[in-house]
């Protein structure tokens, strides 16, 4: 039973590394309002806490290239976001082409900086599980030396 709520734990990690790449499909329309196919574009995506483009947490410059439907796709990594930014500035070979506001439930999502609890309102480590009994759950402490328990047992290095 216990072994089963480990790969649980690993397995709801896992999901949430997951999400730390955001994916951005983009459709670039030419003058006249048509689409682009097979064509490759600069793009330069700032999340920032500024609405007007400052204070960047995070930059991203790729190269995008469309598809024969015109629409191109890249996924950034957000993990580096230094903070949670409320804009994405979005630039296109080099001039702005839009400012998106951002929901902070996007990257409240995927940007954590205390610890998350499941079964308890007050986590004392970086993810607990409480499962209902007293001293029952899973509990991993984040260190440089990562440790994982198992309900009152001793915790164990990962």
């Amino acid at each position: 039973m216990i072994s089963k709520k480990i790969i649980l734990v690993f397995l709801g990690l896992f999901l949430v590394s997951s999400v730390l790449a955001l994916p951005i499909y983009v459709k670039p329309l030419d003058g006249s309002g048509n689409v682009q196919p097979s064509t490759a574009f600069n793009y330069t995506f700032n999340f920032t806490t500024g609405a007007d483009c400052s204070g960047v947490v995070l930059s991203n410059s790729s190269t995008i290239t469309t598809g024969t439907d015109g629409v191109g796709f890249i996924d950034i990594n957000v993990s580096e976001a230094s903070s949670i930014p409320s804009y994405l500035c979005e630039y296109k070979n080099g001039t702005l082409r839009a400012n998106h506001s951002l929901s902070s439930q996007l990257f409240g999502d995927v940007y954590v900086s205390g610890n998350v609890g499941i079964g308890t309102a007050e986590p004392g480590a970086k993810l607990e599980v409480n499962v209902g009994a007293v001293n029952s759950g899973i509990n991993v402490f984040g260190s440089a030396i990562p440790q994982f328990q198992i309900g009152a047992d001793t915790p164990h290095s990962l």
